[in-house]
């Protein structure tokens, strides 16, 4: 019978719509350390950016690409983000790259809502 497989489809769909509703919460909950943790526009973006992928990393050079700015610039606000405990420092070869810390964010995050 087709009912059963429209009926598991629909299910399925309803699943993947309230996870996808769930990520785009977290996503702009992330906007809100703007003004709390007086982060750039910038930052907040590769926060909402890093956090749809936990395994994602990112080096200074690639960050002063990305915003457009000097490799000083981009490097100060990373290491304000690793400062805040946003981010996370790995050691990779010579150099160091930055991963998103989810649980240090989770935890503000929430914190903020409170």
């Amino acid at each position: 019978d087709v009912t059963y497989f429209i009926d598991f489809c629909l299910d399925s769909l309803v699943t993947a719509v309230g996870k996808v509703e769930r990520k785009l919460e977290f996503l702009m909950k992330i906007t809100a350390l703007e003004d709390k943790d007086n982060l750039t526009r910038n930052q907040v973006s590769l926060l909402q950016r890093l956090s749809l992928n936990k395994h994602k990393v990112i080096s200074i050079e690639e960050y002063s690409s990305d915003i457009g700015k000097s490799r000083e610039i981009a490097r100060r606000e990373l290491k304000d983000l690793l400062g805040k405990e946003l981010l996370d420092e790995i050691k990779q070869g010579k150099k160091f790259v930055y991963r998103i810390n989810t649980s240090n964010l989770r935890a503000k995050l929430w914190g903020a809502s409170s």
